[in-house]
């Protein structure tokens, strides 16, 4: 049984997920977006200290912004070796276009796993699941699956578009097709139920 709490901002959604285990954050949103994020966990009797650990799905403003903010209430920044460096791109992106809001993100506690790691991570947190690179929106987008579940997906485009896509976002549909998954949580448009074609 999974607690899942949707936070949005701007049009953009993050995800807290708990299974028997410390509440994971999927998803940092922008960088203006902690009252947001903050005002929903008090809702649900949660504070930023209860978040284990954060999943971002790529290093763009609107899904990381928060990072290294979240980090400093104790998060460990889980990162796919897939993601190595885009921490450091995005940094770079505010230093051309500084945000008062934007922590830049430090290396520090930082864990970097492979597939296969990112799954003994999450069973770990009690979490079956699998953190899964599905490129195709950027090089370092990923996915997290929960068995058999749900999946979510950041900027992936929806499954029923995905061949006017790249070859990545076909081919990353199909791996999430093999992994049984029956729901879609997006970063936008809100979540939907998956059908295999």
């Amino acid at each position: 049984m999974l607690d899942i709490i949707t936070v949005t901002h701007k049009h953009t959604a993050c995800y807290l997920v708990r299974g028997s285990g410390p509440w994971v954050l999927i998803d940092a949103l922008w960088p203006d977006s902690l009252p947001v994020l903050t005002a929903t966990l008090h809702k649900n009797r949660l504070h930023l200290t209860d978040i284990a650990c954060l999943f971002v799905t790529h290093f763009h403003m609107d899904h990381a912004g928060l990072t290294q903010t979240i980090k400093g209430y104790g998060a460990k920044l889980c990162l796919h070796k897939n993601q190595l460096g885009y921490p450091e791109k995005m940094n770079e992106f505010f230093l051309r276009k500084p945000d008062k809001a934007y922590h830049p993100v430090t290396d520090d506690g930082n864990i970097a796993v492979t597939t296969e790691e990112g799954r003994i991570l999450l069973q770990n947190m009690g979490i079956s699941g699998v953190w899964l690179p599905t490129k195709g929106h950027t090089p370092d987008s990923m996915s997290l699956v929960l068995d058999k579940d749900c999946a979510f997906t950041g900027d992936l485009p929806h499954f029923s578009v995905a061949d006017d896509y790249s070859v990545d976002v076909r081919e990353s549909w199909q791996l999430l097709r093999k992994q049984q998954v029956c729901k879609i949580y997006p970063a936008h448009g809100g979540e939907y139920t998956f059908v295999p074609q």
